[in-house]
């Protein structure tokens, strides 16, 4: 026979582990004869004994059950917790990068005043700069190059170096626009290089085009085409200066880098 040390019940099933009633730990069996320690009050007329079932306890299996359903609710809480953390930060994250590119981009339209800064209190708000007035004219051509370019104009190139050649400039002037084109002559007069004594008299043709600028006067133009047959001009890049009364073109040219090529032409 079994007793509860909290309330002296008895329990004649030795399988019991437990008291039915507190949940307290059963003492081990004993015999009536035996000693007893009996708390400070003792009862006059203790219990009538209680015959129970060999059903096990029920209430101390629930309330271990019960126990372990609230681990088994804390933790699947937490995992829900934990996953709706990891969905909703990253798209909170992407929305105000996307927030901040539409900021930093909107925020170009006032680099003219970058001390008082788009205002985007609401949604409709106008953010659309002010475009500027244009002219009444629709693409203004640059202004037409003087009529007084076209036609021949002879002279002379000489390099540093030594070498000449003849030039006959043929130019003619857009109809249109500053835009000029032509092709130029050239001879071999004379090179200091023995390897070509034998080109001198040789001739060969190097076309061109370009622009001419009113406000300096300046002819620009590079070669971009030659008949050469036998080698004795590069295509080439110039800057001619026009001459008051329009009787000279004189300026320097690409030859190979640095600009040391002079050419001098006149009509």
């Amino acid at each position: 026979m079994k007793r509860c040390p909290e309330c002296n019940r008895t329990y004649p099933d030795e399988t019991l582990a437990f008291c039915l009633v507190d949940g307290s730990v059963l003492s081990a069996p004993y015999e009536l004869g035996d000693t007893q320690r009996v708390p400070h009050q003792r009862l006059t007329d203790p219990p009538p004994t209680e015959v129970l079932s060999s059903a096990p306890s029920q209430p101390a299996r629930q309330k271990g059950k019960s126990r372990v359903t609230y681990i088994i609710i804390a933790v699947m809480s937490g995992l829900v917790v934990g996953l709706a953390g990891i969905i909703i930060i990253p798209r909170t994250g992407s929305d105000s990068v996307a927030y901040d590119h539409e900021v930093n981009s909107n925020s170009k339209l006032y680099q003219e005043t970058p001390s008082a800064g788009p205002s985007r209190s609401t949604a409709t708000e106008d953010v659309t700069p002010a475009l500027p007035r244009q002219s009444n004219s629709i693409n203004p051509s640059p202004p037409a190059a003087p009529a007084d370019l076209s036609g021949e104009w002879r002279g002379q190139w000489a390099s540093p170096y030594g070498t000449t050649f003849s030039a006959a400039l043929h130019l003619e002037t857009a109809s249109v626009g500053n835009g000029v084109h032509g092709y130029i002559n050239w001879t071999m007069k004379s090179t200091p290089q023995e390897s070509k004594q034998s080109k001198v008299g040789l001739t060969a043709v190097e076309y061109v085009k370009g622009s001419y600028d009113q406000g300096t006067r300046m002819l620009t133009m590079e070669g971009y085409r030659k008949d050469d047959p036998n080698d004795i001009v590069s295509l080439d890049k110039y800057r001619l200066v026009l001459a008051e009364g329009s009787r000279s073109l004189e300026g320097k040219t690409w030859n190979h880098g640095g600009w040391r090529g002079r050419l001098t032409l006149g009509r």
